[in-house]
């Protein structure tokens, strides 16, 4: 348990054993009766359910000292619960300085080619899957590859097309996703704009939940 969420359980822990108190004190001041039990066991009540929602509020809306630490923690979290289709580029090998530091300012997660992968079958060759620029964390970008998505014989791979089917799915788990699609030599990416840059523990558990819905929507409109 981090040192702040310890404090912030002692305080509410403090506050609510204070207004307890207070309401044992009350009753047997006015003498006991059915109607002031009944009235104690009441307030004890409404006590508890007001610390734990302000525990709850404060514990979401704290924000983040190491923000790549608790973004890294909590993909950890959906890394383990999908390995080996997606895992966290740590470094870029052969890569020049200029790579190398870039890397340093960006969380970046590469995708299995073959989803079979969750099914036991030995990994190969992974694709570029999502980038998070840290200095200006407003907006994750999804790439949309050829690598990954590939193409059935004869048809010309279309970045724009496979978007729009991974578009037409988020919107149906996040109504108010702000999507777009920028093309590039390589193919595309998507790009979804946050109402604010990342900072609190409620804004990384969106980002974590539209990640995982991207992983599912990739692995659908590949099968297509």
């Amino acid at each position: 348990m981090e040192k702040n969420d310890f404090i912030e359980k002692v305080i509410g822990g403090v506050l609510g054993a204070i207004a307890i108190i207070a309401t044992v004190i009350e009753l047997v001041l006015t003498g006991y009766s059915p109607e002031g039990v009944a009235g104690m066991v009441k307030d004890i009540a409404s006590t508890f359910i007001v610390v734990i929602l302000l525990v709850a509020f404060a514990n979401e809306h704290k924000k983040t000292k190491d923000l790549r630490g608790s973004i890294e923690s909590e993909m950890t979290k959906l890394e383990n619960g999908y390995f080996p289709l997606i895992r966290e580029v740590k470094a870029l090998e052969t890569s020049p300085e200029a790579k190398k530091n870039k890397l340093e300012k960006v969380i970046r997660y590469e995708i299995a080619t073959d989803t079979n992968v969750l099914f036991g079958k030995k990994s190969g060759l992974y694709s570029p899957f999502y980038d998070i620029e840290l200095n200006s964390p407003n907006k994750i970008e999804f790439y949309v590859r050829q690598k990954f998505f590939g193409s059935k014989e004869d048809d010309i791979f279309d970045a724009e097309k496979i978007s729009e089917k991974i578009f037409m799915y988020m919107k149906k788990q996040h109504k108010e996703l702000n999507m777009s699609f920028l093309s590039d030599k390589s193919g595309g990416k998507i790009i979804i704009a946050f109402e604010q840059p990342l900072k609190y523990k409620k804004d990384i558990d969106v980002l974590v939940k539209i990640v995982d819905d991207m992983i599912f929507s990739y692995t659908l409109v590949k099968k297509q």
